[in-house]
């Protein structure tokens, strides 16, 4: 693909995403609300009361809230856009559809992405100060820009599923749920059955949130994030080729049938 194409449709969806939200500013509440409801269910889940205990809440509430979003916003990005009749055009892109919705999705994540982590600034301040509060907010930034990684291809192939099935609610309400069960975003990779415990090993999120209690639980070390950081890579790669395959194959069904608006 030209590279202006590729820096067009990421100029362009920052544009969209921009004129989205200015319009309807209510929506950024709701977006930096979401992240502290999920830290206070985590608080409730397991009380803990020292500094580094709310740093882990933080950390893990946001990635939870990351993780759900890009699944939902990706495949829901695309139903909305087959309801606008803006599809047919999206599938005869200069790039492919998969990777033009993709792109599109792309700034609003790492906008969305900054503003969670900035908005917990202040409150690591509190507990950790100023400089510490720094270093956490760019870790969590970091941790939320890995996370669209291995989930990119995973939410591309459910947003041909639902562009297929006709329903979005059949496949968004379960599995972001279920991958984050199986990570062990809530609770613990070791209380789960066996058969889950060999699933959560290959799926990437779950080598994503042990990066995180590495890093607030005393447990970092510069050969443990290393190889923590390997198997993250290489199981992202790993699903991202197999969906990119799914994907392709999906692509090709939908433009030949054609898209219904």
């Amino acid at each position: 693909m030209d590279l202006r194409v590729f820096l067009s449709q990421l100029k362009a969806g920052a544009y969209l995403w921009a004129s989205f939200y200015r319009h309807a500013p209510a929506l950024i509440a709701v977006l930096l609300l979401r992240p502290y409801l999920v830290l206070l269910a985590l608080v409730a889940i397991e009380p803990r009361a020292s500094p580094a205990s709310i740093v882990r809440d933080v950390l893990l509430s946001v990635l939870i809230v990351s993780s759900v979003d890009i699944i939902w916003d990706l495949a829901g990005n695309a139903f909305s856009l087959r309801f606008l009749g803006i599809l047919p055009y999206l599938a005869v892109s200069p790039s492919t559809p998969s990777l033009a919705l993709i792109l599109s999705y792309i700034p609003r994540y790492i906008i969305e992405s900054l503003l969670k982590a900035l908005e917990f600034a202040p409150l690591l301040a509190i507990f950790l100060g100023l400089a510490q509060a720094l270093l956490y907010t760019s870790a969590l930034f970091a941790l939320s820009a890995l996370a669209v990684i291995p989930l990119l291809g995973l939410s591309s192939l459910v947003a041909y599923s639902v562009l297929a099935s006709k329903e979005e609610t059949v496949w968004l309400d379960r599995l972001a749920p279920l991958i984050l069960l199986v990570s062990g975003a809530i609770y613990p990779v070791s209380l789960l059955p066996p058969w889950l415990r060999a699933l959560s090993r290959a799926l990437p999120t779950t080598y994503l949130f042990e990066m995180a209690h590495a890093v607030t639980e005393g447990s970092f070390t510069s050969g443990s994030f290393l190889a923590l950081s390997a198997m993250f890579l290489t199981t992202s790669m790993l699903f991202n080729i197999i969906f990119q395959f799914l994907v392709s194959r999906g692509e090709a069904e939908l433009i030949r049938r054609g898209v219904h608006v």
